[in-house]
């Protein structure tokens, strides 16, 4: 065994960290801050981000993955969120719908559009949230009508990362709006054959990715497309939002870390009043803190991590995981901020980057509020959001 801060990790998981943050240093860091400004991503990345571990790994090796414990998923994006935050968001969208097509998809399905997937050959987009309804995932208003041979769909769908670029993804919509949550069911939706308009959207943090809003109007789709059965689409969105929350409170984690070791070494290197502003008490009271919502982050990232491996649901883990981490990590880059003074908002440095990025992961994949709806529930077995 390895040890990493508190926590111990196997030699193995280790030699992935390492390997992983070489290559994201030396291939992908010198890049973000001309693809911050641009407004994009570098999608010709993906092959060697699939290659070492990204989207594949966790993916069961029957189906061409690694076979990856929700452990080496946790490693893998803590140092996604180490790095940039965009790149921690395009792997969750991947992952996310790279195991919901490896658990429900067909075989078809699993050969057209899961095995480009897992070559690094598309890019995909997941169609949840609807705008007037956002984690009230039940009353969304988008629709499919059966019709001979398919469906057709009906409705908006917004935020939807990568939205207007994607090749493909995957959209929930209401086959029967009688049954609330039993009444949803999951298409795949392919540039080119189903036909829908996107509109991008500006936005304040994750800058490199893009957000649409995407609208259907009629749009057909055959029953090939649907993944999994009528009505399965909620039980599907559950295990992914676990995974999801997973990967955002790592990446938190691992962003959290990032801001603290600059501050640390700025902290050092940085002269006021004849000596290092390190050596002053409230800024060492600053870096105490910062060190200890960052470990804690860590530890609840990893615990939920544990829980899963475990064959667990994860989800009450995940939650905290999620809530904690996302929520320290903010902390901690307000803190970056303010030990970095002035140079903290120059766009020369990542730490304003840093601090947008960790204040919106605190609303994707369920706000902090929501998260601590799912605890109560978990806890005393009572719904307060129904």
């Amino acid at each position: 065994m390895a040890s990493h801060g508190l926590l111990r990790f196997t030699e193995d998981q280790e030699l992935l960290r390492s390997s992983v943050r070489s290559y994201l240093e030396r291939e992908i860091a010198p890049q973000i801050a001309e693809c911050e400004r641009e407004h994009r991503f570098p999608f010709d990345q993906l092959p060697e981000l699939v290659q070492l571990g990204y989207v594949s790994g966790i993916v069961p090796e029957e189906h061409g993955g690694g076979g990856a414990s929700f452990t080496d998923q946790a490693v893998l994006m803590e140092e996604a969120g180490r790095c940039w935050a965009s790149l921690r968001v395009i792997m969750n969208t991947m992952t996310i719908v790279s195991l919901w097509l490896t658990q429900y998809g067909t075989k078809e399905q699993k050969e057209n559009y899961l095995a480009r997937i897992m070559a690094g050959q598309a890019k995909v987009f997941l169609a949840l949230t609807s705008p007037d309804h956002g984690s009230d995932l039940a009353s969304m208003t988008a629709r499919a009508e059966k019709v001979p041979g398919g469906y057709k769909l009906y409705g908006t769908k917004t935020f939807i990362t990568s939205g207007s670029i994607a090749d493909f993804g995957i959209v929930f919509a209401k086959t029967d709006t009688s049954k609330g949550r039993e009444g949803i069911s999951a298409f795949i939706v392919e540039r080119g054959v189903t036909p829908y308009t996107a509109h991008d959207m500006e936005k304040m943090f994750i800058r490199s990715t893009t957000t649409s809003e995407l609208s259907f109007d009629g749009a057909f789709v055959p029953d090939s497309a649907r993944v999994g059965e009528e009505g399965q689409a909620m039980r599907i969105a559950t295990h992914g939002l676990n995974i999801g929350r997973l990967d955002v409170a790592c990446g938190s984690a691992g962003l959290a870390g990032a801001a603290f070791e600059r501050s640390l070494q700025y902290a050092k290197d940085r002269h006021q009043f004849g000596r290092p502003i390190g050596s002053f008490q409230l800024v060492q009271e600053m870096l105490v803190t910062m060190a200890c919502l960052t470990e804690t982050a860590r530890l609840h990232s990893y615990q939920a991590a544990a829980v899963l491996d475990a064959g667990q649901s994860g989800e009450m883990a995940c939650s905290m995981a999620k809530m904690i981490s996302t929520e320290n990590a903010f902390r901690v880059a307000d803190l970056a901020l303010q030990v970095h003074g002035g140079s903290g908002y120059m766009e020369e440095l990542p730490i304003e980057r840093y601090f947008r990025d960790a204040r919106g992961f605190t609303i994707p994949e369920g706000t902090s509020q929501i998260q601590q709806l799912i605890i109560g529930r978990e806890l005393t077995g009572i719904n307060a959001m129904r």
